[in-house]
């Protein structure tokens, strides 16, 4: 008997089989699938005489003859003045077809909640981009947006020298006003969030501060923050030349990639 080899895996395998057999030969697979002795060379075998080609052949025949739907339907959709047909893909069936072309669409309901349903690429799905809006929801988001980072200017030149602007911090802010259900939220209301949940953000820190951590804390601390808080590590390390409290033996070889100072750069809880 021929060995036949599979890029496959077993359940590519059985939900290829659920595709191209027909009903008795799929409660013939399920059984092969589910016997003591399974071997999978069996289910290859199986697969390959019954459908007439090997899995592999069959898979690549299918995700070639989905291009070719896919580039014709492209090609012969109608199109308007202000739109153009698509073929929408529902994202709950994936993995029980054949890999779609890239040239396809995605269904994605209007991040807005108005329930419009837009036609985008996966990427821009993935990435939140602008255009996951609908042309109504998108002013309003942007509205929305640009509200979030005048506000969190404001508390951040309020609260200057007390916040550090970090992405832990804004995770701290954004779940904060969710569970307070905070729609509008106001400069009294982040100074109030700032206040409460102070002991769990990360803060600013001066050259002292550097100067005062044991390894561990400092590395601790590097691995969130590469930016150590905005302290200036010339500083820190002109101190230690000085005869002042060492931050560790090895301070020389430790700081040296660090950033000097800045910070995150991350703008508003959006």
């Amino acid at each position: 008997m021929k060995v036949i080899t599979s890029k496959l895996t077993t359940p590519q395998l059985e939900a290829l089989g659920k595709q191209v057999l027909n009903a008795q030969d799929q409660r013939h697979l399920g059984y092969l699938m589910r016997s003591p002795e399974y071997f999978r060379n069996d289910i290859i075998q199986f697969i390959t005489a019954k459908a007439g080609r090997e899995p592999d052949a069959i898979m690549q025949g299918m995700i070639a003859a989905q291009i070719r739907r896919d580039e014709e339907a492209k090609r012969s959709a109608p199109i308007a003045t202000d739109s153009v047909a698509v073929r929408i893909i529902d994202l709950s069936q994936q993995g029980k077809a054949p890999a779609p072309s890239p040239l396809a669409l995605y269904a994605h309901a209007c991040n807005g909640g108005c329930g419009v349903r837009l036609a985008l690429p996966l990427g821009e799905i993935e990435a939140n981009a602008k255009s996951c809006w609908c042309a109504n929801c998108l002013p309003k988001a942007q509205k929305s947006y640009d509200v979030a980072v005048a506000l969190k200017a404001s508390f951040v030149t309020k609260m200057a020298g007390v916040y550090y602007d970090h992405p832990q911090n804004d995770q701290i802010f954004n779940a904060e006003i969710q569970r307070r259900g905070l729609v509008n939220p106001t400069l009294g209301d982040l100074v109030e969030i700032f206040v409460e949940r102070r002991a769990d953000m990360l803060l600013p820190l001066t050259d002292a501060d550097l100067r005062a951590m044991s390894s561990a804390e400092l590395e601790a601390r590097t691995k969130i923050d590469p930016n150590l808080g905005g302290a200036d590590l010339k500083k820190a390390r002109e101190g230690q030349n000085r005869g002042e409290q060492n931050i560790y033996s090895t301070n020389e070889s430790r700081l040296r990639p660090f950033v000097a100072e800045g910070v995150s750069g991350r703008k508003g809880w959006v």
